[in-house]
């Protein structure tokens, strides 16, 4: 089993690296970065989904099959109607490699490795960028982003109005 797991791995890799290549900011990249015929895409999709609910690269997890079906449909509502992945639009290409990314996970066992490209407009300005971190790495960001909200409270320094005199700062 761990054999069919390594080779689904490898050729689930090789085969969709061309819309993973889609998460990146360069239009070059996208453009040469195509799947060619959706229709044989989402046959494999089809047949990987089938495999992994029969069992075949080992246990799923409770609901999982649900995650890995809505995904399909994901894929192929998506794909409905565009031959090829140059007909999507950025936000649609981005939906895709998400999708993917959730398949992959379920099949792996490991949700913390799944890629998740959103775009995200930086502060003070309107120009969303796009922006692709893995599960385990979006965590660590809100983690260290609350350890450094409690951190800069902790060293507030404020101006007593009720008669005091001076600052009181609190460390």
């Amino acid at each position: 089993m761990n054999i069919r797991l390594l080779s689904f791995i490898a050729a689930f890799s090789l085969a969709f690296a061309a819309v993973a290549a889609f998460a990146s900011n360069s239009e070059d990249d996208l453009q040469s970065s195509v799947i060619a015929d959706s229709t044989e895409y989402l046959t494999g999709i089809q047949r990987t989904v089938e495999l992994a609910l029969r069992g075949e690269y080992g246990r799923l997890r409770r609901g999982a099959d649900r995650r890995l079906l809505s995904a399909r449909d994901r894929i192929a509502g998506l794909l409905k109607g565009h031959p090829t992945t140059t007909e999507l639009g950025p936000k649609d290409r981005i939906d895709l490699v998400n999708a993917e990314e959730v398949i992959k996970a379920i099949i792996k066992n490991d949700d913390k490795d799944r890629l998740v490209c959103k775009y995200e407009a930086a502060t003070g300005s309107r120009m969303a960028t796009k922006e692709c971190l893995t599960v385990a790495e979006r965590e660590a960001r809100a983690k260290r982003a609350r350890r450094n909200t409690i951190e800069a409270r902790q060293h507030v320094c404020y101006v007593s109005v009720t008669g005091g005199e001076g600052q009181t700062c609190i460390k």
